[in-house]
């Protein structure tokens, strides 16, 4: 006889087991026993239906392409992402970038999360919940859809993610480890060039302290760290796995002891400014691509035992599609920063291969995405987890950037810029030739810097304020930056987020539209030049018609100009030879 107390909450022996393994059998002591084979019996018989459970799970939640195709046939089951986020609480960090606006304002408008805890540090004289206000009162992003967003759901929490225990008060410790769910990563130093220390600092020790914390968490469901497409960009073909930083590298050096590869790196590197090409960054362009690399490796080795985490890379981040409202961006940098420069006539050219593919992703879609995956984390069995997602559009619907930055130009010709300062260039053209590269230094030289001389002197005899000298100085130092991408392209692979996407229910697949195969780039360049003119350079549609006014006037008068300056050369130059037969005469 054994004893199953402990084992198994025994029925009444009133109750009818004929028909059960299990046999009650009351003693004098009036304990409860279970003979031993019943016992056998019973643990088979349950060991069997756990598995046929398990596999009907896996059943549930294992989607392919293939299967798709025949959902009724399968009967496979949805995974439902409202329901998952109801009276969850999360945290975010990056808040203020321009992703984390987004993804914040795209909870709010959901509206099932209990407790959204943003990440803030004190800035410029104001306290995180003063920025926090600021924020959501300010912010256009939250502006468009105001009335179906609950403020009252979100708490700022004053942290600095490069400060040991993120410079957490002990109260604000103890509330994230208590009530935390889920946590997205999103914060970043994202400027191009710098201090490389800068940029282990905050993207590398940050995601260390950041990770830390995600630990002690007690309930927590899911992790997902932003990093970049590019993290691996000295590959040319990236698949969704982690890479070492460079294969030239001992692999076990690198990843079995990853700290002391950090600060080997800190000691050599650290207060320099590698330019690309420089060893410290293994092949990279930049010291922002460099140190995603090193945290997604971190992450990993240090924490990927420990945590339900995601890796999720989007590439170049541009305008909405619909979300918060079409054509939205806030950042004046990269795609946006060109369709400026070049929709105001400053920019002539810039060097690009117009053949190369652009895999630029919206940055609603990019949003959506990782509100996804971090559900899908926490959803599916740990061996059906993925731990790399791209947010990329070149394998699945490519648009290069000649189709892109000539689309973005028709689109400003017939809806200009109210500042446009002088007639739009002819349209963008490969220059990585000899001859591109003569004809973009001289382009360079004499239309732009010798231009913004003349403009800004004419500024300062007018008794105006110069500015486009300054300006076209940081835009080629931007245009430098962007080089590397628009002079080269990549083929990533980006499968596990359309098999994850498809899991999703056909009405939330449209909550959360995120299949970049769907979107018309003719359409959203369209959206996306508007919008830049909207948000970016806050000129309303109603000034549309002045704007065409004012661009055909400066079309006339800089043609005019140009035909002037010609007939005087020619001019010159007629007289010079007409003079020399006088004289002969």
């Amino acid at each position: 006889m054994f004893h199953y107390e402990t084992l198994i909450e025994t029925p009444p022996c009133s109750t009818d087991l004929s028909s059960s393994p299990l046999r009650c059998n009351n003693d004098d002591n009036n304990q409860t026993r279970l003979d031993f084979t019943y016992l056998q019996e019973l643990l088979l018989s349950q060991k069997q239906q756990n598995q046929q459970q398990a596999s009907n799970n896996d059943k549930i939640i294992t989607k392919s392409s293939t299967l798709l195709s025949n959902r009724h046939e399968f009967d496979i089951k949805y995974l439902n992402i409202i329901d998952f986020y109801r009276n969850k609480t999360i945290l975010i960090t990056g808040a203020t970038g321009f992703i984390g606006k987004v993804l914040l304002e795209k909870f709010l408008r959901i509206g099932v999360l209990d407790r959204i805890y943003v990440l803030l540090r004190s800035k410029h004289n104001k306290t995180p919940y003063e920025r926090l206000q600021e924020l959501l009162n300010q912010s256009p992003c939250f502006q468009f859809n105001r009335q179906q967003l609950n403020f009252d759901k979100v708490f700022a929490i004053d942290g600095d993610i490069t400060q040991k225990d993120l410079g957490l008060s002990f109260e604000d410790h103890r509330l994230l480890i208590q009530q935390v769910n889920i946590v997205i990563h999103s914060a970043a130093s994202v400027q191009f060039k710098g201090n490389l220390r800068i940029f282990i600092e905050q993207n590398v020790f940050g995601t260390d302290n950041i990770m830390r914390l995600c630990t002690e968490m007690i309930n927590l469901k899911s992790v997902v760290y932003v990093s970049t497409a590019y993290s691996n960009c000295n590959l040319s073909m990236i698949e969704e796995k982690i890479y070492p930083i460079n294969y030239t590298i001992p692999y076990a050096y690198v990843n079995d002891n990853i700290d002391e590869f950090i600060d080997d790196i800190m000691w050599k590197y650290g207060n320099i400014w590698p330019k690309s090409g420089h060893q410290a960054l293994w092949g990279r362009p930049n010291c922002y691509t460099f140190s995603k690399a090193l945290a997604e490796l971190l992450l990993v080795k240090k924490y990927g035992n420990k945590l339900p985490y995601v890796i999720c890379r989007p590439s170049i981040v541009t305008h909405s599609v619909a979300e918060p409202t079409f054509g939205w961006c806030d950042t004046k940098n990269g795609v946006s920063g060109a369709m400026i420069l070049g929709g105001l006539g400053i920019a002539r050219t810039m060097i690009l291969n117009g053949k190369c593919n652009a895999d630029v992703i919206p940055v609603d879609y990019v949003v959506n995405g990782l509100i996804v995956v971090a559900a899908h984390t926490a959803i599916v069995p740990v061996e059906q987890r993925k731990q790399v997602v791209h947010l990329t559009s070149g394998e699945r619907n490519p648009i290069t950037w000649g189709e892109l930055l000539n689309r973005s130009r028709e689109c400003v010709a017939t809806k200009p810029f109210l500042k446009q300062i002088r007639p739009l260039a002819k349209k963008p053209e490969t220059i990585n030739t000899y001859y591109g590269r003569l004809s973009h230094q001289m382009t360079k030289i004499f239309s732009h810097y010798c231009f913004a001389l003349v403009a800004d002197g004419l500024a300062m005899i007018t008794g105006n304020k110069p500015f486009l000298l300054n300006i076209t100085k940081r835009m080629h130092l931007g245009f430098d930056t962007l080089e590397p991408f628009t002079n080269n392209e990549w083929q990533f692979r980006s499968q596990n987020y359309l098999d994850i996407f498809y899991q999703l229910s056909p009405h939330e697949q449209e909550i959360f539209r995120s299949d970049i195969g769907q979107i018309d780039w003719m359409k959203y360049v369209d959206n996306a030049t508007l919008g830049t003119r909207r948000y970016l350079l806050k000129e309303d549609d109603s000034t549309i018609d002045q704007a065409i006014q004012r661009q055909k006037f400066i079309n006339w008068a800089y043609g005019s100009g140009e035909a002037l300056a010609y007939l005087g050369i020619f001019g010159t130059i007629w007289w010079q030879i007409f003079s020399e037969h006088i004289e002969q005469m």
